[in-house]
């Protein structure tokens, strides 16, 4: 009897150390701006950073204070979104402006 009481508490232990992993990659979004580009983010389950892919490139961001929605910046690319809209700035200049997560 106490065989299967042990047994039955490593399954749940396992069960929810498998959640956890699977929940710790993050969630992913898919973003279509005004003139046609796209990117897609993954954040992190924590939000303490994003992984930016701009075509072929993935980007590790870190989160940064903002005043408004979150921001995520390297110090040289810096993705900031609210809701549903999200702009990319390259060198302190706009690269993707104008951008909605894709349905």
């Amino acid at each position: 009897m106490w065989f299967n009481k042990y047994m039955f508490s490593v399954y749940v232990i396992v069960a929810l150390l498998v959640a956890a992993c699977a929940s710790s990659k993050g969630t992913t979004y898919n973003y279509l701006c005004s003139d046609g580009n796209r990117f897609q983010v993954t954040m992190t389950h924590n939000g303490e950073k994003v992984i930016l892919r701009l075509g072929e490139r993935l980007l590790e961001l870190p989160h940064v204070r903002s005043a408004s929605g979150a921001k995520y910046s390297d110090g040289e690319t810096t993705f900031w979104s609210k809701g549903i809209q999200a702009f990319i700035t390259t060198h302190d200049k706009v690269s993707h402006k104008d951008c909605v997560i894709e349905k």
